[in-house]
C-alpha cells in the first residue's frame, strides 16, 4: 500500500530510521525539519498521512492549522519518557500514538490501518458527492442512543487483563457475549455499537480467525471491531490490524485512552454508515421510478439480460410479460393527471402483491409495465398474467371509482412445444411486445401468448 507521507521532526537524526523504514516499504516520504519547511511542502500536495516525531500537543495544533482541509491521519511518535502526554496528543487530533523504541512492523501495521480507513472514507465521500451532484437526497439521520460495547469472550471462563477496564467505562453500555451468539441471524444490530474481541495470549490465532469471520459476515462486516490484547505489543497482535481490526488495545493504555479510542472508532463508523446509506439511496434513486417505487426501464433491461444469461447457462425456464393499461389517456383527460398517477400507483402495488418474491416488476413506460419471471414455466407465467388481468379489471380506484383494464403479452424462453429457441433477451422482449399488440387487436382486456403465434 503506497502513499505520500509528510514526515516532520526538528531533529534530523530521529528522521533517519523512521524515514528509512517508510521508504523501504515503498512509501513516498517528504521530510520537514522546521515549520518553514513544513509550510513550504504541506499546501502543495494531498498528503495521505502526517507523521510527527516528538514535539508537543500545541505543535500538533499549529501544524494542523496549516493544512485545515487535508483531513489526513496523524501519527505521533514520542520518546518513552513522554507517555503521560498520550491523551493530550489524542485530544489535539492525533489518530495514533507510538512510543520509542519502535519497530518497523508496529509503525507499518498502524500506518496501513489508518490509510485503509482514509481511503474507504474517501471512496464513500466521492460517491456521496456524485449523488449530491445528481440531485439525490441525503440519507436520513439516525437518532443515536447511548453507545454499546460488545465484549466477545471466546471462552466463558476466560480471564483477561483488560476486562476490568471495560467494566469501568461509564460512557457505554457493556455486554458480554460469545462467538456463537454473535452471528445469530435474528439479532438486531444498533448502529452505535463497537465489538471488542478478547484475544487469548496462549493462542492469538483463534482471535484472528474470528476477526476474519467478522469481516466477511453480513451482520458484522461494517462494524467497528477492536482487538484487546492480553499481552504486550507483538507482531502477532499487530497482525490483527491487517486482518480487519480497526484498532488494537493493550493493557498499558489508560482507561481514558481506551474510552477515547472506542469513541473515535464509533465516530468513523457513524460517518461511513451515513455515507454508505447515502450511496445506497442514490443507487435506489437511479434505478427506481419515483412515482410507483418500481424499478425503472434502465434497471429492468439490465436485470432481464442477467436473468436471460443465467437461464441460458442453466437451461432453466424464463418468462416475462408486458402489461399496458387500456385507454389510459382517457383517464388523464377525464379525471386529470393526479388521478392518473393514482391509478398507476395502485396497479404497481397490485403487481407487487400478485407476483412472486423472485420476480422483478418495473415501470417500463408511461402506462406500461414489465414483469420478469425467472424459473417460471408457461403454466406459472400464464396463471400470474391471467390473475393480474382479472384483478385489474375489478379495481375501482380513488373517489371517482375509476375502472381500468389491461392488455398483457407473454413470451417464454421455450416455445409451446418446449423446444429451446435460440434468441436474445432483446428478442424475448420483442416477442412479448408482439403478443401485447395481438391482445390489443383482439379487443384488449386479455392475455396473449407469443407461443400461440409460433405454434
Amino acid at each position: 500500500m503506497s502513499g505520500h507521507l509528510l514526515l516532520y521532526s526538528p531533529k534530523t537524526k530521529t528522521q533517519l530510521p523512521v524515514g528509512q523504514i517508510l521508504c523501504d516499504a515503498l512509501y513516498h516520504v517528504t521530510t520537514a525539519s522546521s515549520r518553514a519547511e513544513f509550510e513550504s511542502y504541506a499546501p502543495h500536495r494531498i498528503w495521505d498521512c502526517l507523521i510527527i516525531l516528538g514535539g508537543s500537543p500545541s505543535l500538533l495544533h499549529q501544524l494542523s492549522a496549516i493544512t485545515p482541509n487535508q483531513k489526513m491521519p496523524i501519527i505521533v511518535i514520542l520518546e518513552a519518557h513522554n507517555s503521560g502526554c498520550r491523551m493530550q496528543f489524542l485530544r489535539a487530533g492525533a489518530d495514533e500514538i507510538l512510543q520509542r523504541p519502535i519497530t518497523g512492523k508496529a509503525l507499518l501495521s498502524r500506518l496501513r490501518s489508518l490509510l485503509r480507513r482514509r481511503r474507504t472514507h474517501q471512496e464513500f465521500t466521492l460517491r456521496a458527492d456524485t449523488n449530491r451532484a445528481l440531485g439525490f437526497h441525503e440519507a436520513k439521520a439516525v437518532f443515536q442512543s447511548k453507545p454499546k460495547c460488545v465484549v466477545i469472550q471466546i471462552h466463558h471462563d476466560q480471564t483477561h487483563a483488560m476486562l476490568d477496564k471495560f467494566h469501568a467505562l461509564k460512557e457505554y453500555y457493556l455486554e458480554i457475549t460469545t462467538p456463537a451468539a454473535l452471528f445469530l441471524t435474528d439479532q438486531k444490530r444498533p448502529s452505535n455499537l463497537c465489538y471488542i474481541l478478547l484475544d487469548i495470549a496462549q493462542n492469538p490465532l483463534i482471535a484472528h480467525n474470528l476477526l476474519l469471520s467478522m469481516r466477511t459476515h453480513d451482520l458484522t462486516r461494517h462494524a467497528a471491531s477492536i482487538l484487546a490484547s492480553a499481552s504486550i505489543e507483538t507482531a502477532t497482535t499487530l497482525a490483527a490490524l491487517d486482518l480487519g481490526a480497526d484498532d488494537v488495545l493493550f493493557p498499558t493504555f489508560s482507561g481514558s485512552e481506551i474510552a477515547h479510542r472506542i469513541a473515535t472508532q464509533l465516530v468513523h463508523k457513524r460517518v461511513n454508515d451515513h455515507l454508505r446509506a447515502m450511496v445506497q439511496e442514490g443507487f435506489k434513486a437511479a434505478v427506481t421510478d419515483p412515482l410507483t417505487g418500481l424499478y425503472n426501464r434502465r434497471y429492468a433491461m439490465t436485470h432481464l439480460c442477467h436473468q436471460f444469461q443465467r437461464a441460458t447457462q442453466g437451461q432453466t425456464d424464463l418468462a416475462l410479460f408486458v402489461l399496458d393499461l387500456d385507454f389510459f389517456k382517457r383517464v388523464n383527460d377525464t379525471y386529470g393527471h393526479a388521478e392518473g398517477d393514482q391509478v398507476l400507483r395502485r396497479v404497481a402495488k397490485l403487481l407487487q402483491h400478485v407476483t412472486r418474491a423472485s420476480d422483478m416488476v418495473a415501470r417500463f413506460g408511461r402506462e406500461e409495465f414489465l414483469v420478469v419471471l425467472p424459473d417460471a414455466s408457461a403454466e406459472i407465467a400464464g396463471n400470474i398474467a391471467e390473475r393480474v388481468c382479472t384483478m385489474i379489471r375489478r379495481l375501482k380506484i380513488g373517489p371517482n371509482l375509476i375502472e381500468i383494464t389491461a392488455s398483457i403479452g407473454v413470451s417464454l424462453r421455450y416455445n409451446a412445444a418446449q423446444i429451446h429457441v435460440h434468441l436474445t433477451a432483446q428478442e424475448l422482449m420483442k416477442q412479448a411486445d408482439r403478443a401485447l399488440y395481438r391482445a390489443k387487436a383482439m379487443g384488449r382486456d386479455r392475455v396473449s401468448y407469443f407461443a400461440e403465434q409460433a405454434a
